[in-house]
């Protein structure tokens, strides 16, 4: 657990670190770039994100699971080898087939020139996946430090480039798309070197077909995540118009900055969650799992009530043009709140080697977002998208909690999460209908409010009688001892 505990610290500051210097950038990327360029530069995002699924075929996912498989260092380089050998080689085939075919593969978004904004997005994708294996490799050997200052040192990297080419050179969507690509060229060596140190230059098909047996099924659960995350950019670009997709992407951007301590958790819990799964003494492991799961359930509620409760005035320091996004911010708060859920019935079925059950689930949960954008947006524009979101991942969280029953199941306490629930869900309609038009009293009975939830969370859920030692770490991993 101390490990855990550390572990989880470091990648939490890790994420803190990034998402809290991209909040504070956002006022002047707003400042230099368009809604229109903004929307250019979220859709590009997009296509790099299902692009590295396709370029990888979720290889490096496989890691995760079948790195505990091997018993001995031979093994495991061999496997690693395998691993990277056929990121590279699928990567090449892939990106090759997309400037051959670019006239039909630009037609994604058609309103975007294929150059330059395809190309970046497309070589950024092919340098960018050749890094995720040594990532995942110091994840898995529980080496946060040697993660974190890897993931800190490019996107400094990035920022850097991002003010350069944006601000100053004021290349818009162009140059936040250039300073990307660059960063990522310049950590390739810096990723091969690291990858070098940890594998067999060998290639097995054996493995490799272990490993796609593993890790296809979750191709389609990914293209499906992108679908239930992204897509709703996709069909916003096709029925209103790009500078309504910049408007969207920032108040999803606003939405994950309060989310930043449960990737850093995820990013410590899955190892973690796997290790003690696989253990024989069964019974206190699922008591220590439940008991993690409980308190993550709650911090969620808790982020995303927060998010949701400051949204309006963290987007006054955005401009004007870009007041809409704040609504979209408190709906997909709270959309996120059903996927980290999600995510935690998604690790039970997993344990259980059901990729395919899983794969279903997901598919399932895309057909309805698309279902619901198609008839949503086209009548209420960014707000029907954001609605889909949250239809969609309740949806699919609940299917996944009552087939997790049937695998290795971790129970949720719903009662209390229900009734804390349906508080915040209160306060934030009396807020958005009826105190917020006052500014001032508005904000400063916020944080009167805030502080007194603060304060009950501590004292009534994690049990801390002095809330000056509260501290975030035993939020999630309160004593063994205690409920």
């Amino acid at each position: 657990m101390s490990r855990l505990v550390k572990n989880t610290f470091i990648y939490t500051l890790g994420n803190i670190i990034p998402q809290a210097v991209n909040f504070l950038l956002l006022p002047i990327y707003t400042r230099f770039l368009s809604p229109n360029d903004y929307g250019i530069v979220s859709s590009m995002t997009i296509l790099i994100t299902i692009l590295a699924i396709v370029f990888t075929l979720c290889l490096e996912r496989s890691i995760f699971r079948l790195y505990f498989d091997y018993k001995d260092e031979q093994g495991k380089r061999d496997y690693l080898g395998t691993i990277v050998v056929s990121i590279i080689i699928n990567s090449l085939i892939c990106m090759l087939l997309i400037f051959a075919f670019r006239n039909i593969f630009g037609k994604i978004f058609s309103a975007i020139p294929f150059y330059p904004f395809y190309v970046y997005a497309v070589l950024t994708c092919f340098f960018m996946v050749i890094g995720y294996p040594p990532m995942i490799v110091f994840q898995v050997k529980e080496k946060a430090g040697s993660f974190i200052a890897l993931v800190l040192s490019k996107f400094f990297l990035m920022v850097l480039l991002n003010i350069w080419f944006v601000c100053f050179l004021r290349a818009g969507a162009a140059g936040q798309l250039q300073a990307g690509l660059l960063a990522n060229l310049f950590f390739l060596p810096v990723n091969l070197y690291i990858v070098a140190r940890v594998i067999n230059f060998h290639f097995a098909f054996d493995i490799l077909k272990n490993s796609l047996a593993f890790s296809l099924p979750m191709v389609p659960s990914l293209v499906t995540a992108w679908i239930l995350d992204m897509s709703n950019q996709v069909f916003i670009a096709k029925y209103l118009s790009m500078a309504d997709v910049g408007i969207y992407s920032l108040g999803l951007k606003m939405a994950l900055v309060g989310l930043i301590v449960v990737s850093g958790f995820d990013s410590a819990y899955s190892p973690y969650f796997f290790r003690l799964a696989n253990e024989d003494d069964q019974a206190n492991s699922k008591v220590t799992l439940q008991k993690v799961n409980n308190k993550y359930a709650m911090m969620l509620l808790l982020l995303a009530f927060s998010i949701a409760f400051f949204s309006r005035e963290a987007v006054i320091l955005m401009g004007p043009k870009y007041a809409r996004s704040y609504v979209i911010t408190r709906i997909v708060a709270f959309a996120y709140l059903f996927s980290g859920l999600g995510g935690l019935a998604s690790r039970s079925i997993l344990q259980e080697k059901r990729v395919i059950e899983n794969m279903f689930i997901s598919i399932g949960s895309a057909a309805l977002s698309i279902i619901l954008n198609i008839m949503l947006i086209p009548r209420i524009g960014i707000y029907g998208a954001a609605l889909s979101s949250l239809l969609t991942f309740i949806v699919g969280f609940v299917i996944q909690y009552q087939y997790s029953r049937y695998c290795y199941f971790i129970p949720l306490n719903f009662r209390r999460l229900g009734a804390y629930l349906l508080t915040a869900v209160v306060i934030l309609v009396v807020y958005h209908f009826y105190i917020e038009q006052f500014l001032w009293q508005s904000i400063a009975s916020k944080f009167i409010i805030f502080s007194l939830i603060i304060w009950f969370y501590a004292v009534r859920v994690i049990g801390i009688k002095n809330l000056a030692s509260m501290n975030l770490n035993r939020f999630i991993f309160d004593s063994a001892e205690k409920g």
